[in-house]
């Protein structure tokens, strides 16, 4: 098998010798498989991707590929290809003169490490905790029991205290963490993001939350008392449904996917109001601009299970999702690289071979120090 897989590469750049040929006409007439791969190998040779290549398995990554195929039928054929034979299986490649001190790896800590690292703050005050068997007991400065967090998901009570408090739950980069209010109604926050509430929460008029960051949210129905979600650029009131807000402070537009339900939108100066979203629609907010969209809402909440799913985006944008994805600083030394867009899907690739997948495309080098990647331009 190695000596076809050098001669199906060397096919796709320069002549082969006659016993090449033979070879690799055998090759491709054992079955129709061998054929279609081989013609989709041919597709990516016009994008010049083909050169790095050094080792294919043809048989595993066929399998694959076909596999992966058939789930994301409607993405780009010609880069799907390129993910499937780079990042998602991770074959061999060349790549220059890259150096590689250390692996970072797509966060695996224990559930139990994943919430000791999340900061639950009462009017910027951490609460204090004491152990039981199962979960900790999470109380402020009055002594009144706030929350309980488990290893899965922080659940926080109704407020006896008389005096109103902000509740602040802070989730680092590299983590996402559930959290279930008094109302029942259950979020889920991604990395690098925080949500703050009153301790009041069920008993004002309407049930008020705040989120930086991104956050899935399943909302316990109750008409009268509408749950408002605050970002700084749309305020979104539902009643009970499922949706996803993305808004982190360094993105300039807020994302507002719908799953299931009703949900109305305004902007904080009203110069929009009651912009009804409807399931698979997706509201795009800058400044006090709003754009609707009727889309599939699958990407936006992928984040749920662990992917990250890249759809024509810039690599200046890419890089903040790994940041935050992985918990590490990226630092792009070259500036073109920035507008150049990528479309692809990762699940469970480490952040090396998602950096190798995007290389198959537009050449760069990069190197990694602790928690620090440096991408740099190739030389020459």
């Amino acid at each position: 098998m190695n000596t076809v897989k050098h001669i199906i590469i060397k096919s796709l750049h320069q002549p082969l010798s006659a016993e090449e040929e033979d070879e690799l006409h055998n090759w491709l007439n054992k079955s129709e498989k061998n054929k279609a791969l081989y013609t989709k190998l041919q597709d990516l040779k016009t994008a010049n991707d083909l050169k790095r290549i050094s080792e294919i398995d043809v048989a595993k990554e066929w399998n694959f590929l076909e596999d992966k195929h058939s789930l994301n039928a409607k993405a780009s054929n010609k880069r799907n290809v390129l993910r499937y034979l780079s990042a998602a299986i991770f074959i061999g490649v060349v790549f220059g003169s890259i150096i590689m001190f250390k692996t970072i790896t797509s966060p695996k800590s224990s559930q139990k490490e994943i919430y000791k690292s999340v900061v639950v703050l009462e009017n910027d005050q951490i609460l204090s905790k004491s152990v039981t068997e199962k979960d900790e007991i999470l109380k402020n400065e009055q002594g009144t029991v706030v929350a309980v967090q488990s290893e899965n998901s922080i659940k926080f009570l109704s407020g006896t205290d008389k005096k109103e408090a902000l509740q602040t739950v802070k989730v680092p980069n590299g983590k996402n963490y559930t959290v279930v209010l008094e109302d029942s109604s259950v979020v889920r926050l991604n990395a690098g993001s925080s949500i703050q509430f009153s301790n009041h929460f069920t008993s004002n008029s309407s049930r008020v939350l705040k989120l930086t960051g991104e956050a899935y949210f399943k909302v316990s129905e109750n008409k009268e008392k509408p749950f408002i979600v605050k970002t700084p650029k749309a305020a979104i009131k539902v009643l009970g449904t499922s949706f996803n807000v993305s808004s982190y402070s360094d993105e300039n537009t807020t994302k507002i996917a719908l799953v299931e339900g009703k949900i109305a939108i305004e902007s904080p100066s009203k110069k929009f109001k009651n912009q009804y979203l409807l399931p698979n629609q997706v509201a795009r907010v800058q400044l006090d601009k709003i754009e609707v969209t009727n889309e599939d809402v699958t990407p936006h909440v992928s984040w749920l299970e662990g992917k990250l799913i890249v759809s024509e985006k810039p690599f200046s944008v890419v890089i903040r999702q790994l940041e935050r994805k992985y918990n590490v600083e990226i630092e792009n030394t070259y500036s073109e690289l920035n507008s150049k867009t990528f479309t692809a899907t990762f699940d469970k690739e480490s952040i090396e071979e998602i950096l190798n997948s995007f290389q198959l495309s537009v050449p760069f080098e990069y190197k990694i120090k602790d928690s620090k990647i440096i991408i740099n331009k190739p030389r020459k």
